[in-house]
């Protein structure tokens, strides 16, 4: 039978479309019952634009613009889902050589804790013997070495003063008549004419954090001013001294004084608190005005050493 000219042209623009429809949306009809049964492929078909929408049997009329057009395909046109293929082999890992039963065929397996690799699996050795996946160490660098680091940051001292020291407008070296321990950091004599145990010498070089506290007492008339700063091998280390006004009255005739200084020492280098007042102040040590309520004893300056680098 022969269709006019324009039929024509619409069928196979229609066709077109719904090829056109099936690739874009990946559609397909049912699946044949035997694989040398032909398909057929049911669509509505907008009349105007020629875009076909694929509907299943149980659709028997299309909407007022549209006509329903078959499309029979010859068997083998649209192919059947595949079935999914067999599981492919892989690596595994874990801690410790691998067991018998992990894995399958064909898998290889590493050995976390020493990084020897197994495999391939097998019927006949299993895993079979594991390899290194490390390589021989490669050679060394070219560039210079660097400085050899501290082996130890143990060098330490604990010390106090608990006597009652006068400080005037001269200035002088605070003393430690006690050392509580020490490593590496002890306190050696001065050279006055009646030597005074003032100097905080490092028997090893190294970065060290000098670090005290002492009780300020003013029993004069008028108010001092207290200068307190730090001294290297007999010479004042710039920009370390620090000014502290001391009163007269009840509330400001006494000061705890605390601060520290980090320092970079060689071996046998010593270092000394150097303080210097206006006019008459102590250092005071002695009874707490708590001793009754349980405090002990106030000494007059505590100093603790510890290396940092």
């Amino acid at each position: 039978m022969r269709f006019p000219s324009t039929q024509r042209i619409l069928t196979f623009f229609v066709s077109f479309s719904i090829l056109a429809t099936l690739n874009q949306y990946h559609l397909h009809a049912e699946e044949p019952s035997t694989p040398n049964e032909s398909v057929e492929v049911r669509n509505c078909v907008k009349l105007k634009s020629g875009k076909a929408r694929l509907i299943d049997s149980s659709v028997k009329k299309c909407k007022k613009n549209e006509k329903l057009v078959f499309l029979k395909f010859p068997a083998g046109f649209i192919a059947p889902p595949s079935q999914p293929g067999p599981s492919g082999t892989g690596v595994l890992s874990g801690k410790g050589i691998p067991k018998a039963d992990t894995g399958k065929n064909g898998d290889f397996y590493i050995d976390l804790d020493t990084y020897n690799i197994f495999g391939p699996k097998n019927e006949i050795d299993i895993w079979g013997e594991g390899k290194s996946l490390v390589g021989p160490q490669g050679p060394g660098g070219s560039g210079p070495r660097g400085p050899a680091g501290i082996t130890t940051l143990g060098y330490n001292g604990y010390f106090i003063d608990d006597t009652i020291e006068t400080f005037l407008t001269t200035a002088k070296a605070i003393p430690f008549n006690t050392t509580v321990f020490g490593n590496g950091v002890t306190i050696a004599n001065n050279s006055e004419a009646t030597p005074r145990k003032t100097r905080i010498t490092f028997a090893n070089s190294g970065k060290y954090n000098i670090q005290f506290s002492s009780q300020l007492f003013n029993q004069g008339k008028k108010g001092v001013v207290f200068t307190l700063w730090l001294s290297k091998n007999g010479d004042p280390v710039a920009d370390s001294s620090t000014d502290v006004y001391v009163g007269t009255s009840t509330d400001t005739e006494r000061h705890a004084i605390a601060w520290n200084f980090f320092v970079d020492a060689a071996a046998n280098d010593w270092f000394e608190l150097t303080a210097v007042s206006s006019d008459s102040v102590q250092i005071y040590s002695g009874a707490s005005q708590n001793v009754s309520r349980g405090a002990p004893d106030i000494p007059g300056t505590i100093l603790t050493v510890n290396q940092v680098g």
